[in-house]
């Protein structure tokens, strides 16, 4: 995937969570890009390694890091 196509695939997402939580869309995407490689290193996309809790509405993955 490249830069672009990352961005074109995560902007949307952005401007969500500005509407919603007032973060801009140009610090969530620097962010993304930042913490999964422009997604390459975002299994799942999990882009910020968000994790999963009982009863959230959606399935859970174990991936093992090396932070």
């Amino acid at each position: 995937m490249t830069k672009q196509e990352f961005i074109n695939l995560i902007a949307p997402a952005a401007v969500e969570a500005y509407k919603k939580y007032g973060i801009l869309p140009s610090l969530t995407l620097a962010q993304a890009a930042l913490e999964s490689n422009w997604g390459n290193s975002a299994p799942g996309n999990m882009l910020f390694g968000i994790k999963w809790t009982k009863d959230c509405g959606f399935g859970w993955q174990l991936l093992w890091t090396k932070e």
